[in-house]
């Protein structure tokens, strides 16, 4: 099997784990933020290996997103981990996390402390 194939039936299960975790709607937006990042940085790295300029169609035939919406989410996720990094509480929607990430990033964690 060659590698593009691999790499083909991977992106594919990427894509179905991507699609289950933007579906859920309810519950804990942080678990929700890095599963999609997760995902999107798993597709990511797949397009870095020789599918150059691809993931933004990608993104966009899996789940409907712009280039600029999937790295909405990956910052997102990256705030989620941050927040579990330094145990502070994660953002509880997709506001907060976008508000956390307006700041620059030497701030974040100071703002978000108080």
């Amino acid at each position: 099997m060659s590698t593009a194939v691999t790499d083909d039936v991977e992106l594919d299960r990427i894509a179905k784990r991507l699609k289950a975790a933007v579906a859920r709607k309810n519950g804990d937006f942080a678990k929700r933020a890095t599963d999609i990042g997760k995902e999107l940085e798993a597709a990511k790295a797949k397009h870095a290996r020789g599918r150059t300029g691809e993931f933004g169609k990608w993104v966009r035939s899996v789940v409907g997103w712009s280039h600029n919406r999937a790295n909405q989410w990956l910052e997102a996720s990256d705030i989620c981990n941050n927040c579990c990094k330094y145990r502070l509480p994660p953002p509880a929607n997709e506001g907060q996390a976008r508000a956390i990430a307006a700041i620059d990033e030497p701030h974040r964690i100071a703002v978000w402390r108080e």
